[in-house]
């Protein structure tokens, strides 16, 4: 009986045993592991509150996301993952939102989000990354911290808990957040708002790596900004990884290509984007499309869907290590904003006409938010080579001036002359401009007027004035030229050049350099002022400076028109004259430690360099820039610069030039 009962009482317990082995055979060896990508498919939904496109996510919407997303995976060996980009890419959506969704539901950690201001991250944590954890079903998640005797909220703006893990909040310049706890994944948004350095501290980007020591074989640290000037952190970040980029096929020939904005062919021909203007210089929206690189036939906007889907990241450098990954999206793959709206944005900063700059602070918003491109400061020195080979042509300061060479070279006769001069101790360095339409230049003649300039009886003054007064130039097509408008430099023997300048008046004025406009200008070029009853000028010299510099880089082919700005020189001009367009170069400067602000501003390479030639272009493209101020103003009613105005109005009522008898 007791045998019996024994086998009784053990027979179920063995059956269990048995199906559990079945069970466990069944199982499969094979670790299953999720992709953030996937997770986002699953899980994540859009609200119309934050995108025109609600509804589940997608990942085929922008699918030049989904490879940047599982380098987040945990599975993925990318430790480092950088975004250059350009706005409205969907980033922020797909990338930062979705990976730290599916840290809190899927791979719980130490975490941390870090934007460029404290205001940034408040604002992304409360508009954005909140409804992210609403919508995607993982609020639960989120729990109750006890500290001390008190219970708080695991949920807040600055702080969020889980199990397993948190989820901190900073703004970039908080020195605090940078030191203490480990942080095995970090996530750093507009890196380039970030300051380069904080306080005593050091370098920004460093602090914030070191947070992660602790997880070295096993974070995750992203990077992601629209640029701001070329040479920035997220310049620099993105150099040091494999430098991807997007390609995608021709919907007709199938070669893949970078889509680019403008591009030119060996043969002449053009691809990337194209469109037509309507008589007025209005764009026609519908003739905006995209021509291949290959085969040349045309895309529209709408075809983004079918070749972004078919398109592939190809990485183009080899990075300073193997788990360093970074990404280049510029604005023309956006899904969310079109061609057309980008060259109407485009055509803001940009004057077709003349096939110039019109507006050079648009240009540099275009730069970085449509094509995500950091903007580059264009005022090196320029190089005495290049200027002395390219810029010296077929006429002497001692002959005619060249007007029929000028009419084919740039499209216009001289149609106006400037001087400006410079003072020194000794003598007084004076140059004379000549000015053809679009600003291209002709120097008539670079003379020094050598006495002590603390004598306004000396021979420098007395030889300066004749040249006020008197100066007279005659071209080869019969026009006779005085000097329409002077500036002199008054930051040495002031009081000497406002006494000397006091008789004439108008078309004779004293100035003074400053590296900044003062606020609130109407013009940011120059602004006036009175003193000792004459008016005299502020001129921004930095800004003349990066003007001139770009115009002498500037390339010409004989047999085309000059572009814009372009400075020709006579061949008897000397070479110690070319050389002082060498004396300065723009550096980059602490503008404000306590804000950790930096800019940059042109300074001597050497303080014994003599700059004389370079001061004096300054001055006579600052004249020109007001004697069309005037024109506009007191001529045409106009209370603007408007070249294309003056250009046409000083040549058909031969305003400033006469004729031989």
């Amino acid at each position: 009986m007791w045998h019996k009962k024994l086998l009784f009482e053990e027979e179920p317990y063995l059956a269990d045993l048995i199906w559990l082995r079945e069970r466990f055979e069944r199982l499969s060896t094979e670790r299953i592991s999720l992709k953030i990508s996937e997770w986002a498919e699953k899980n994540r939904y859009l609200s119309s509150e934050l995108t025109d496109n609600p509804g589940p996510w997608d990942n085929t919407y922008a699918p030049f996301t989904v490879e940047i997303m599982n380098r987040l995976s945990p599975e993925d060996p990318a430790r480092d993952v950088v975004v250059q980009k350009a706005g409205q890419m969907m980033i922020t959506t797909a990338v930062i939102e979705n990976w730290l969704g599916f840290i809190i539901d899927h791979a719980p950690g130490p975490s941390m989000y870090v934007s460029g201001s404290k205001d940034l991250a408040k604002n992304s944590v409360e508009i954005k990354l909140d409804k992210m954890i609403a919508s995607s079903g993982v609020e639960h998640k989120l729990k109750r911290v006890t500290r001390g005797s008190r219970s708080l909220s695991g949920n807040t703006t600055a702080r969020k808990d889980f199990s397993g893990g948190f989820l901190l909040a900073y703004g970039g310049r908080s020195t605090a957040a940078m030191r203490a706890i480990g942080i095995r994944n970090m996530a750093v948004d507009e890196v380039d708002e970030l300051p380069p350095n904080l306080g005593n501290q050091g370098s920004t980007i460093q602090l914030i790596r070191s947070r992660q020591r602790a997880f070295d074989k096993n974070r995750k640290t992203l990077f992601v900004s629209t640029p701001i000037l070329k040479g920035g952190m997220i310049d620099q970040l993105y150099e040091q990884g494999d430098q991807r980029k997007f390609w995608v096929p021709c919907k007709f020939c199938g070669f893949y290509q970078l889509l680019k904005f403008r591009g030119k062919l060996k043969n002449g021909k053009r691809y990337g984007i194209y469109y037509e203007l309507e008589k007025d210089g209005t764009l026609i929206f519908s003739s905006v499309g995209y021509r291949c690189k290959n085969c040349l036939k045309d895309w529209r906007d709408i075809d983004k869907y079918d070749f972004l889907n078919a398109g592939e990241w190809r990485p183009s450098s080899k990075p300073i290590n193997p788990f360093f990954f970074s990404y280049y999206l510029d604005g023309l793959y956006s899904p969310e904003y079109s061609w057309e709206s980008l060259v109407a944005e485009w055509l803001n900063c940009w004057d077709h006409s003349t096939q110039r700059v019109k507006d050079i602070n648009a240009l540099r918003v275009f730069e970085n938010t449509a094509r995500g491109r950091g903007w580059e400061e264009r005022g090196e020195s320029p190089r005495f080579e290049r200027v002395i080979q390219f810029r010296r042509q077929i006429y002497n300061t001692k002959e005619k001036l060249p007007n029929l060479a000028a009419i084919k070279e740039t499209g216009s006769p001289i149609l106006c002359v400037t001087a400006g001069a410079d003072v020194h101790k000794n003598n007084i360095s004076v140059e004379v401009k000549g000015w053809c339409v679009n600003s291209c230049s002709y120097s008539i003649d670079w003379l020094i007027f050598e006495g002590d300039t603390e004598n306004l009886q000396s021979p420098a003054w007395e030889k300066f004035r004749d040249l006020i007064e008197n100066g007279r130039w005659v071209a080869d097509d019969g026009k006779i030229y005085n000097i329409n408008l002077t500036l002199i430099d008054a930051s040495y023997r002031t009081d000497e050049v406002y006494r000397f300048c006091a008789p004439y008046g108008d078309g004779l004025y004293p100035i003074m350099g400053r590296d900044m406009p003062p606020k609130n200008a109407s013009l940011r070029q120059f602004s006036s002022y009175t003193k000792q009853g004459l008016t005299a000028y502020n001129v921004t010299v930095t800004i003349y400076k990066d003007r001139i510099a770009g115009w002498l880089r500037r390339d010409w082919a004989a047999g085309e028109k000059q572009p814009f700005g372009y400075p020709n020189f006579p061949q008897d001009y000397r070479d110690d004259y070319f050389r002082q367009f060498e004396a300065e170069e723009k550096r980059e400067k602490v503008i404000s430690r306590a804000k950790n602000l930096r800019g940059f501003v042109w300074q001597k390479r050497k303080e014994s360099l003599p700059n004389h030639a370079w001061d004096c272009f300054i001055y006579n493209a600052a004249g020109l820039d007001m004697l069309c101020y005037q024109i506009n103003l007191r001529e045409l009613g106009q209370d603007r610069i408007d070249y294309l105005a003056f250009w046409q109005y000083i040549e058909e009522n031969e305003r400033f030039f006469s004729f031989a008898a």
